[in-house]
């Protein structure tokens, strides 16, 4: 049978645990190297994290579009992926080179692409904002979400080239 110590280091474990729980903090980090000019026009595709991953709020994070949409002769699409990891894709190890017999590549896969977002076509502007609303609830404290842009071109329909963003590291915060 246990002793009222026991009860006792059980309950000052469990209020110390929910505690730490209770003041994680919110960052976002980012980690590896983009993809370089020579494929993709650009000289690093990267995207910002506009305020910090907290319950309860918007997450906000701003792609750069240098290339616009004109898809008369090229066309560039860009996508923001959001995965739950960094370290394993279906298997595959990350980060990961990404070759492909028709097209260059620049970068590498860096994170898993559980959320894939496509920048919708026409924007006339050179950022595109990705939001993503973190409900309250605070089982999500302390849990990592991993982010990585994606500009893929098409010159005459043919896949030309991907070019793959640094990483990006949340961690959900009160």
């Amino acid at each position: 049978m246990p002793t009222p110590l026991a009860h006792l280091l059980v309950i000052a474990c469990a209020t110390t645990l929910s505690a730490n729980v209770a003041t994680q903090s919110a960052t976002y980090t980012y980690f590896g190297s983009a993809g370089t000019h020579i494929c993709a026009g650009l000289t690093n595709l990267s995207h910002t994290a506009t305020n910090l991953p907290r319950i309860g709020t918007t997450f906000s994070v701003e792609l750069p579009i240098s290339q616009g949409f004109s898809c008369s002769y090229d066309c560039t699409v860009y996508l923001l992926a959001t995965g739950l990891s960094n370290t394993t894709f279906q298997g595959v190890p990350l980060p990961v080179a990404t070759p492909s017999a028709t097209a260059y590549t620049c970068g590498m896969l860096q994170v898993s692409l559980d959320m894939l977002e496509l920048v919708p076509f026409g924007i006339t502007s050179t950022t595109w904002q990705s939001n993503l609303v973190i409900p309250n609830d605070t089982n999500l404290v302390g849990m990592s979400f991993y982010q990585q842009a994606i500009e893929m071109r098409f010159i005459l329909g043919w896949h030309y080239s991907t070019s793959w963003g640094i990483g990006g590291h949340g961690t959900i915060g009160q």
